[in-house]
């Protein structure tokens, strides 16, 4: 039998309804057995009709029972997913997160990898590389690209790359860092390198690669190679010198000495003076203030220099000593004293032979002094003899002369006046030769009152002074710029006048003569010259130049007394200057003079 569906029953029902408004609608006699029949089926309908509704509604509540179950347990799993949605977001934003810091890292990493200055490497388990920075690939001339896959066979020399392996090997095995110095070749060029080696553990803890840095120390190998060089050779120059070297510590105790110190203090060994002085200020210095003033001098100064002072060697004999040294600190802030000491000993005996000496030659400079004040004395009193006793029987010959040619000319005949005049001009001669001593004579004697000189002015005017107007015109006169003078007016005036006057005589027989003065600088010093075309003279005659009465020509080819240069050559030396000339005969001669700066 069809099984009734609520939609069948539903669809009955309807039919029906239907029926009975179609009946109401058209009223009138009805056979009533039909209606009957139909009232009954109805009844029968409306029983099945409510026992499948109850059957139906039945099943309906037991469905919607099933069905709100359902329901909530749908619901519970839409929580269950809603909540599980909740966290796989909250964990996709974490990984998002986790990622974006995963990518900075590297990024960060990358940077760090090819920006440090160091050279970095990662190579496997077998020693390939895995990756380098740029530091790395630029000292063999590569490119970081060029060594995944590469190993050290394929880059470096044979004996190189299979000691690198060698290495790699080890720390990967042992699982420790290692840290070395070794060669390193790159591009023909040996280089000296500190590389740590690392062990790289996954996440297991297994050892899967080998991390490489390293960088180069060329620069510190030479230096430490030249460290040592230096702190050898001056351990030589401290066990060799010929000075007592030292190092002490501010309580007295010696640390450290060479064997010129111990020598000079009379021990056998620097050991052995190191160990026996324990108090330098009781066991060296004679005098232990000595001592205290020294270390005061060190403190206050933070060195010392020629500190004399007397000392005392093993075998208690007493020596001169002259201190040197500074105060000096270790690293590790310990102050102590370093140096080294003389042995003036030898010294000290000389000075006080000197002093003697100096005392006995005071007394002997005491005794000359004296001797010369006399001797002055009897040369002012010559001087002044000179100037009066002997001028007179010269003027009186000189004079009886003239009254011969003026009053007797007729009886003397023409000889008797010739020689007259050579008796007149003989004693005239005399007479300038006699001042021209006494003016050498005082040169050494005149108190010098210094100042400041315009030498072009003084030169100028000197010149006017010792020409005529006549001599000046045949005479091409130059003085150029002369740089100024520190002395006595006086004298230097009388140096250019005899310089001058010399220049202008011994040019007088040319036809147009020619004097220039200029300076120029020698040595550091100023040079004045004084330069004419006149005579000259023979090189091999400079010495009899400026000796008193030295002269090169005669008195009737160019008169003088021989005494100019002199007192020039004494005036430039009381200057503290000297003087010189050169010259060829013929062709005019030079003077050179200089004065103390």
């Amino acid at each position: 039998m069809k099984r009734t569906t609520k939609a069948d029953l539903l669809k009955e029902i309807e039919r029906l309804q239907q029926r009975i408004g179609e009946l109401e609608t058209t009223g009138g006699a009805i056979d009533i057995t039909a209606n009957k029949q139909a009232e009954q089926r109805p009844a029968r309908a409306r029983r099945q009709i409510e026992e499948l509704v109850e059957e139906h509604t039945a099943e309906l509540e037991a469905a919607n029972q099933k069905l709100r179950a359902a329901n909530q347990q749908l619901r519970a799993t839409e929580q269950q997913l809603r909540a599980s949605n909740q966290q796989l977001e909250a964990s996709n934003q974490q990984l998002r997160a986790t990622e974006r810091t995963l990518r900075e890292s590297e990024a960060l990493n990358r940077a760090i990898v090819k920006s440090i200055p160091q050279m970095l490497f990662l190579k496997d388990r077998n020693s390939v590389y895995i990756m380098v920075n740029e530091s790395y690939a630029d000292s063999v001339g590569l490119k970081p690209d060029d060594f995944p896959g590469r190993d050290d066979t394929m880059i470096f020399p044979a004996g190189l790359a299979e000691r690198y392996r060698a290495d790699d090997c080890a720390v990967m095995q042992a699982g420790e860092p290692k840290d070395v110095e070794e060669p390193y070749v790159a591009q023909g060029k040996e280089y000296w390198v500190r590389t740590i080696k690392a062990p790289v553990r996954n996440h297991e803890g297994e050892v899967f690669a080998v991390l490489g840095l390293f960088e180069d120390v060329t620069r510190r190998k030479q230096m430490e190679e030249q460290l040592r060089e230096s702190e050898q050779r001056y351990r030589e120059l401290f066990d060799n010198a010929v000075e007592g070297l030292y190092q002490s510590t501010p309580d007295g105790r010696l640390i450290s000495v060479n064997m010129a110190f111990s020598r000079m203090f009379g021990y056998a060994s620097p050991q052995e003076a190191v160990k026996t002085v324990t108090d330098i200020g009781r066991q060296i210095y004679v005098n232990p203030d000595d001592r205290e003033r020294a270390l005061s001098i060190f403190k206050e100064q933070g060195s010392i220099k020629d500190f004399e002072c007397q000392m005392r060697r093993k075998d208690n004999s007493i020596i001169w000593a002259a201190i040197n040294g500074r105060l000096s600190e270790t690293p590790e802030g310990k102050i102590y004293l370093e140096g080294f000491i003389l042995d003036i000993t030898k010294r000290k005996q000389d000075e006080e032979e000197i002093r003697t000496l100096n005392g006995k030659l005071e007394q002997r400079v005491a005794d000359r002094t004296a001797q010369l004040a006399a001797a002055n004395r009897e040369l002012e009193a010559f001087s002044y003899s000179v100037s009066h006793d002997l001028r007179a029987p010269l003027r009186a010959v000189d004079g009886y002369c003239h009254i011969l040619l003026e009053d007797h000319a007729p009886q003397l005949g023409e000889e008797g006046k010739r020689v007259c005049n050579v008796i007149s001009a003989s004693a005239r001669e005399m007479g300038k030769l006699i001042d021209d001593l006494l003016a050498f004579s005082r040169i050494s004697r005149t108190t010098m009152e210094p100042s400041d000189i315009d030498m072009t002015t003084i030169a100028r005017s000197v010149f006017f002074e010792v020409t005529s107007q006549q001599e000046r015109e045949r005479i091409d006169f130059e003085v150029l710029p002369l740089p100024q003078a520190q002395g006595d007016p006086t004298l230097i005036r009388q140096v250019w006048t005899n310089l001058l006057s010399n220049a202008v005589k011994f040019s007088a027989k040319k036809e147009r003569a020619a004097i220039k003065v200029s300076a120029g600088e020698q040595g550091g010093k100023v040079v004045y010259k004084v330069q004419d075309n006149g005579a000259g003279f023979d090189m091999k005659y400079v010495p009899k130049l400026f000796g008193v009465f030295q002269r090169l020509h005669s008195t009737r080819e160019f008169p003088g007394t021989g005494v100019g240069l002199a007192i020039v050559q004494r005036i430039v030396v009381r200057h503290g200057g000297r003087i010189w000339a050169e010259g060829e005969p013929g062709k005019g001669a030079t003077f050179y003079f200089t004065m103390k700066a």
